[in-house]
């Protein structure tokens, strides 16, 4: 059926879809905020910015990879940002 408030409409299929891109954009915007201020290049794996350590698999998986961690990074135990799953959850 047609909603006169909305003009389009998607089939309930699609949300999934749309949830998992906004998401993966999310994480791609997290590494452009960290890297670009410092002028680091794009191309590489993510890594703590505490001590430099390269993130596992795991790890880089977006917004599960911060909580099978427990929020902190693996090698040398910092708190690692929750800025990281907010802006992943909110994109």
């Amino acid at each position: 059926t047609y909603n006169i408030l909305v003009p389009w409409y998607l089939p309930w299929y699609w949300n999934p879809v749309i949830t998992i891109i906004g998401i993966i954009i999310g994480w791609y915007l997290n590494i452009l905020i960290q890297r670009v201020p410092r002028g680091e290049s794009l191309l590489y794996l993510p890594y703590c910015p505490s001590c430099k350590h390269s993130k596992s698999l795991k790890e880089i998986i977006p917004v599960v990879g911060y909580f099978l961690v427990g929020g902190v990074c693996p090698a040398c135990e910092k708190p690692i940002s929750p800025r990281y799953p907010i802006v992943e959850i909110v994109t």
